[in-house]
């Protein structure tokens, strides 16, 4: 029988905020490169039927940290953030009263009051962040994946860890007229392919929808 350290693994859990299931090279699609995710894809466990419960991110964030629908938890917009009651049910809380070493990377996304004492590690931001931090010239994914192995590397060697990175880039940048900026070692990735228009892309599909679904701000 395994000692009870050695049956608790160390978790990971990477989340791409906005990305499409099927911009992805494992789910078919032979334009977008995506070697890493393939590989976890082959090395592990690919999911073909799921559903996110309402496709706005602050609600589906909630949802993924506590496991409730959207009608339970109740983070209906971008300012309203978890009672204390909701935060101690998330999943990184419940880890850590489970004896995890835990950290928080990325765009948060509940709320504007960033918990950043319920981790041991915080590098979490509100709102949606910027593909180029305050002038930086690294992309906001090369800094996470920095700060990812900042934490691995002193985490404790006597406990399990639990690490959440929650990408920003797959966003737009609201409010700015420059969009989904790569950065530059990816910048030259797809300079001469040409991506075809979605089927659904052609007026006739929103002009099914109702009025308010079409002027809607998303």
């Amino acid at each position: 029988m395994l000692p009870a350290q050695a049956a608790r693994p160390n978790v990971i859990f990477l989340l791409t905020d906005d990305h499409r299931w099927d911009a992805l090279g494992c789910m078919g699609n032979r334009i977008i490169q995506t070697p890493h995710i393939d590989r976890l894809s082959k090395q592990g466990v690919t999911f073909y039927n799921c559903f996110v419960t309402t496709s706005i991110c602050m609600t589906s964030l909630a949802s993924i940290f506590t496991g409730l629908y959207a009608r339970a938890h109740g983070i209906h917009d971008f300012a309203k953030p978890f009672t204390e009651d909701q935060l101690a049910g998330t999943y990184p809380a419940l880890m850590q009263a489970g004896g995890y070493h835990t950290g928080f990377i990325g765009k948060y996304g509940v709320g504007n009051r960033m918990p950043e004492s319920k981790f041991n590690y915080w590098r979490g931001f509100p709102g949606q962040g910027k593909y180029f931090p305050d002038g930086s010239s690294k992309h906001l994914t090369e800094i996470m994946g920095d700060q990812a192995l900042e934490f691995m590397d002193a985490a404790p060697a006597n406990k399990p860890f639990q690490l959440s990175v929650s990408f920003k880039a797959g966003h737009v940048q609201d409010e700015d007229p420059r969009q989904f900026l790569p950065s530059p070692a990816t910048e030259g990735l797809y300079r001469n392919v040409k991506f075809p228009a979605p089927k659904t892309a052609h007026p006739r599909y929103i002009s099914q929808l109702p009025f308010e679904v079409q002027r809607s701000e998303n």
